[in-house]
């Protein structure tokens, strides 16, 4: 295996897994339009793995035999095409569109979009904000006073009394929407609730799930190299002195290394005009639990009557996708698509705020929703900022009750595990579960 550093980065949304050219069966990224990204370090690994050996035992002679055969395509003049494989790590800070780059045409173009839309599901909302009219029958219940247009499991954001608070749209009823959680006040026509793009995980093995598969070129200190029929196997978000960081690792189907100099120009990085999503003035709720599994006819996670945010003082979250190769396609790259056969998604915080709402939850296999925001939604020149996550039915995957001493106080670490959800009580026919909300559109 060799690794390289890497010190320029672009990624390209494919129009076909792979970037397969009908000609001449090799990938050919000329015709797709690459965005260079903002990133803090990157690697490419190679694998080595040429394409599969296969023995040949045609009968000879003497003793030894015949080398065996490699199954890998041929170009137009005959040559031998070597497969390379292997994975790209790239870490960024995480930045919603702001007021974007006149480089990139949207949000959905920006190289971050790009690579999370690789291994899940992209929806974008248009960006609007909303007004409420009035409350409804709790702080979970928001009156718009006409129809909204929000989907059911959408993420939204708002930033109530200087304090960014995402929330997830349950169902969906003429003017009125019901939240997952309770807003931290009553809402006026003062507020706005923010929608913005949402990259939808854990939908099942259909590719029709996720978006699509992407390139990425770039440079090293001394070579260049192309990668193609790519999609994110797993995506890690830190929190780094309150910046909120991901590093994203994407599977290869094929990567082309040694690319003729002369005809490779690196593309400087696009700077996105939004600040880095901290987690500085945004909060974290846990919804009241359910007791046992979430599945089968049971309904949404309930509102319940206090929705008290948690101090937190560490932060960890991990998406991570079990790619399988599927079909033949063509000889290049050894398969047709890469599918998501599952996904998991965990998340772990410290808090110093020991608490004992939860002390029984595993015991009991109680699922709570949790939903975080990594702030500011507005940078005082747009509101298409900010970053949130919502978990839908989280359990605790170890104990929540052992607890440590830092600094002469005591902390305690959850870890929580994606479950299985049912889906919202009016969205069986959009069935979301863990929903990242980006700003932007």
């Amino acid at each position: 295996m060799s690794t390289a550093i890497l010190r320029s980065f672009e990624v390209a949304a494919e129009s076909g897994f792979g970037s397969i050219d009908s000609t001449t069966g090799q990938p050919d990224v000329s015709g797709l339009t690459f965005y260079g990204a903002e990133f803090e370090r990157a690697s490419l690994s190679v694998f080595g793995g040429e394409s599969e050996l296969v023995d040949d035992g045609t009968a000879v002679l003497g003793p030894g035999g015949l080398p065996p055969e490699v199954s890998a395509s041929y170009t137009p003049t005959g040559e031998r095409v070597r497969r390379q494989v292997g994975e790209i790590t790239v870490q960024m800070r995480i930045k919603g569109w702001g007021a974007g780059n006149s480089a990139i045409p949207d949000a959905n173009s920006m190289p971050q979009s790009l690579l999370w839309a690789s291994g899940a599901t992209r929806v974008d909302s248009g960006g609007a904000a909303l007004t409420p009219s009035a409350m409804g029958t709790n702080n979970g219940v928001v009156d718009f006073g006409a129809p909204p247009g929000l989907d059911v499991g959408e993420a939204v954001a708002a930033v109530i009394d200087g304090c960014m608070v995402v929330n997830r749209v349950v169902t969906v009823a003429g003017n009125t929407a019901t939240f997952s959680h309770y807003w931290p006040r009553a809402l006026t026509g003062s507020d706005s609730i923010q929608r913005g793009l949402n990259f939808i995980v854990g939908r099942g093995s259909s590719t029709a799930a996720t978006g699509a598969s992407v390139s990425v070129r770039g440079t090293s200190l001394d070579a260049q190299f192309v990668a193609t029929g790519c999609r994110w196997s797993s995506i890690s978000i830190t929190n780094e002195n309150g910046f909120l960081l991901a590093e994203f690792t994407l599977q290869c189907a094929i990567i082309l290394t040694d690319i003729n100099v002369a005809s490779f120009t690196p593309t400087s990085a696009a700077r996105i005009a939004s600040p880095t999503a901290v987690l500085r003035g945004v909060a974290l709720y846990r919804t009241d639990g359910d007791t046992g599994v979430i599945g089968g006819g049971a309904g949404p996670i309930s509102l319940g009557a206090t929705k008290v945010p948690f101090e937190l003082d560490g932060l960890s979250l991990t998406f991570e996708n079990t790619l399988v190769p599927v079909g033949v396609g063509c000889p290049a790259i050894g398969m047709a698509n890469m599918e998501v056969a599952d996904t998991s998604v965990s998340m772990e915080y410290t808090s110093r705020e020991t608490a004992n709402a939860d002390e029984l939850d595993l015991l009991n296999r109680v699922c709570r929703g949790i939903t975080i925001a990594g702030a500011p939604l507005n940078d005082g020149a747009t509101s298409l900022n900010g970053f949130g996550v919502c978990i839908p039915a989280a359990s605790l995957s170890a104990d929540a009750n052992v607890t440590a001493e830092d600094d002469g106080l005591l902390q305690q670490t959850r870890s929580y595990q994606m479950r299985d959800y049912v889906g919202d009580s009016l969205g069986q026919g959009t069935l979301r579960n863990v929903v990242v909300y980006y700003g932007g559109t």
